[in-house]
């Protein structure tokens, strides 16, 4: 009797897994770090950096928070975040400062200029119309504080930080309104002069609007004796 061969079960065709990449955990939510870095980056940004500085931080916190990959670059971002906007801002407030500070110096000389020419006519309505030699002589007689003489613009070791010079008889003058009583000195305000008249006002004028009032014949002998005066060492 011939023996037949044993029968071998058939043979299941080998099962095809889905390929998974390998750093498929790594790549899924990578894209909060990554927001958090640009932001942070952009919070370089004038006038926007304070609120692109702060949406970075925020972001960077919650893909930590989450335990998101990509960790370095919600770090990266929150420093960025907090550290951009801080470098940036006084290179924006610093120059506007500055002209506030400025601004704030030039009224306060148009102040005292007003002080002066108030001092000046009372002098002079004592003493026949002629006003005083020196701004000195209103400081010793106390007509005009000693602090009224000093422009808060400027640091400096002088008596007076404006230039005086008397006309002779106010009475006796023709052109009062545009006749110069007192001036700055040009470093006070680099561009810029207050400025007395005779009349007591004041004014604030450039440095070209002042050459022009210096070259008014009324003025002649005040541009001559300030010439002499700034040429001084």
């Amino acid at each position: 009797m011939t023996q037949m061969p044993p029968q071998q079960p058939p043979q299941q065709p080998p099962q095809q897994t889905a390929y998974q990449p390998r750093y498929r955990s790594a790549a899924k939510g990578g894209g909060l770090p990554l927001a958090a870095l640009i932001l942070g980056i952009t919070a370089i940004i004038p006038c926007l950096g304070a609120a692109l500085g702060l949406t970075a931080i925020i972001l960077g916190i919650v893909s930590l928070v989450q335990k998101r990959p990509r960790t370095g670059m919600s770090i990266a971002g929150i420093v960025l975040g907090l550290v951009l906007p801080v470098l940036v801002m006084p290179a924006i407030l610093l120059p506007t400062l500055e002209r506030t500070r400025e601004e704030a110096g030039r009224v306060v000389c148009l102040t005292n200029l007003m002080a002066i020419g108030t001092a000046v006519n009372v002098y002079a309505a004592d003493h026949d119309d002629y006003p005083p030699e020196n701004l000195d002589v209103l400081v010793e007689k106390g007509q005009v504080e000693m602090e009224r003489l000093r422009c808060p613009s400027v640091d400096t070791k002088r008596e007076t930080d404006y230039f005086y010079y008397a006309p002779g008889r106010l009475s006796e003058i023709d052109n009062v309104p545009l006749t110069l009583l007192v001036c700055e000195l040009e470093e006070n305000h680099l561009g810029m002069r207050n400025v007395l008249y005779a009349n007591g006002s004041t004014s604030s004028v450039s440095e070209r609007e002042f050459r022009e009032l210096l070259d008014r014949p009324e003025n002649a002998d005040f541009a001559r004796a300030l010439d002499e005066f700034e040429s001084q060492p």
